[in-house]
């Protein structure tokens, strides 16, 4: 299970693409937990030294190896046990998700590494809206669930071009949405990217 194989592409009913969004997720934690179905992985920096071993062959062909900070993410540990030597906040989450698995079909926990972490997802969180159902073509609602804050539900109703977007059943905003594709012209693009 490598996170930019996604075989998503080939599928138009399914959302995401090549794992990028779920490697945003290292931006709050480096120990994620993914509980769905009977799938049950964690990703961690451990788990990725415990596979050394078996590439040691691949990293003697490196210059520095010692320098060498395996992907997390290329390096999933399948939970059917539980690993020794995390984080105690690592099995804290772990044993959120599992609560959670009682009423959701998937659970994800993102133990924070930092101290500020809650505090900073909290903030990017609160700056989305519910608009962002307009770029995600296979969503119709979102329930956004943060501890001691009001719970947001942002739903969306598509009809052809038009879009309805509301939050907890209030209607916001309707919007025609005018898709379009192709080359983006030299002349609208700034030299330095910008």
């Amino acid at each position: 299970m490598l996170a930019n194989l996604s075989p998503k592409p080939r599928n138009s009913l399914v959302i995401g693409n090549k794992g990028l969004g779920f490697r945003a997720v290292l931006n709050w934690s480096n120990r994620p937990i993914i509980l769905s179905g009977p799938l049950r992985l964690g990703f961690a920096p451990e788990f990725a030294r415990a596979q050394e071993a078996r590439i040691q062959h691949l990293l003697e062909f490196l210059p520095n190896k010692e320098a060498v900070n395996l992907p997390v993410l290329q390096f999933p540990a399948f939970l059917d046990t539980l690993p020794d030597r995390l984080p105690d906040a690592w099995y804290a989450v772990h044993k959120d998700c599992e609560k959670c698995r009682q009423h959701y079909d998937t659970a994800i926990g993102l133990p924070f590494e930092r101290e500020d972490g809650f505090t900073e997802a909290g903030s990017q969180i609160a700056a989305l809206g519910p608009e962002v159902l307009l770029f995600v073509k296979h969503l119709d609602s979102i329930e956004i669930v943060v501890p001691n804050a009001r719970t947001r539900t942002w739903q969306i109703v598509r009809a052809g071009n038009e879009a309805i977007v509301s939050e907890n059943e209030a209607e916001l905003k309707s919007w025609t949405v005018w898709p379009d594709e192709g080359e983006i012209p030299p002349d609208l693009i700034s030299p330095d990217g910008a």
